[in-house]
């Protein structure tokens, strides 16, 4: 039987194969963007929009070749945006592996960024369909839209006290379940699911990003050092995270005050900031609190996939599956 890590190996594969194009590509000899961009790819991820991408393809199809293209632009994509998130982030670690603007500078890494933009966009032309072409870019085009958005309000966000639960799901719509909802719609549109059984994908795609998200906030508090992982760094960053948002909504008014005050003080010690602030996160049970919301993202989740019309029972199993992983995960 097949397993999620079947269309990892088989996206892996292309993605091998399309490096090594970059890698002779005589163009870019002795370039630093043929080394950056070679550098991001050689690196062990786990790839989670194209696999999502061929695991829904998979309900309605399995020529996994014509989808492969449009994987290997979202994954593109994916990088694209972290190399530039980690340039304002100033960040100096990703996936335990120095950043490109830590391991060379901000000018190399925007380059690589922009080179990485524009070959997501490349590997569409590989597309015969015209009408699937001019689609796939369509909902591209609109979650590049929502991610960018996302991320300046989750960076407006670190300077706004008040932040209400209905503005952080907004921003963690935009900044992350954007991009997951269009891998998984353009993986079931090129594999030729209905426009109906396109409208719950969607909706899908929305609880998947929400769960990415969640478990990220979760992760960062509640987990641990490795794989070059830091924790703590969403409180000592002023993110206003679903535990910040849900403690101003659940807290007494002296939590909230003293969370504002945490979040306000620029000259407080880091760890004593972390100790105050878990402090009051775990006296309002909220680990507990985001684990049912995980929970509740499953079951909608899980309705929906067994409600989709296709016929394929292992693969929606494997769906699943791979779902549970996400929330089991622990990097």
């Amino acid at each position: 039987m097949k397993e999620f890590n079947f269309y990892k190996n088989l996206f892996k594969n292309f993605l091998v194969k399309k490096n090594s194009d970059l890698k002779q590509n005589k163009n870019l000899f002795k370039t630093n963007i043929q080394q950056s961009v070679n550098y991001i790819l050689d690196q062990k991820s786990k790839r989670i929009r194209p696999v999502l991408m061929l695991m829904f393809f998979d309900l309605y199809s399995n020529k996994y070749q014509e989808c492969m293209s449009s994987a290997l632009s979202i994954e593109l994509l994916h990088n694209f945006t972290l190399v530039h998130d980690d340039i304002m982030d100033n960040a100096k670690i990703r996936r335990s592996q120095t950043t490109i603007n830590e391991k060379w500078n901000n000018n190399v890494a925007i380059l690589t960024g922009d080179f990485l933009f524009n070959e997501a966009l490349s590997v569409l032309q590989e597309i015969e369909d015209p009408v699937k072409f001019k689609n796939v870019v369509k909902i591209i085009n609109k979650s590049l839209f929502e991610l960018c958005v996302g991320q300046d309000q989750d960076m407006l966000f670190e300077k706004t006290q008040k932040v209400s639960l209905e503005d952080y799901f907004t921003m963690i719509y935009n900044k992350t379940s954007s991009l997951i909802k269009s891998s998984i719609l353009i993986g079931a549109y090129m594999g030729g699911a209905t426009e109906k059984e396109i409208k719950e994908i969607e909706k899908i795609g929305v609880s998947l990003g929400s769960i990415f998200q969640l478990k990220d906030d979760f992760l960062d508090i509640y987990g641990e050092h490795k794989f070059g992982k830091k924790i703590y760094e969403d409180i000592i960053n002023n993110k206003k995270t679903f535990f910040y948002v849900k403690a101003q909504e659940l807290g007494s008014t002296k939590d909230s005050k003293d969370l504002q005050k945490l979040y306000s003080n620029k000259f407080i010690d880091n760890q004593k900031k972390i100790n105050q602030v878990l402090s009051i996160y775990n006296k309002l049970n909220l680990k507990n609190i985001l684990n049912e919301k995980l929970e509740y993202e499953y079951q909608i989740i899980q309705q929906k996939i067994l409600d989709l019309k296709s016929e394929n029972k292992i693969t929606k199993d494997i769906i699943l599956n791979y779902v549970r992983f996400l929330i089991g995960r622990d990097i």
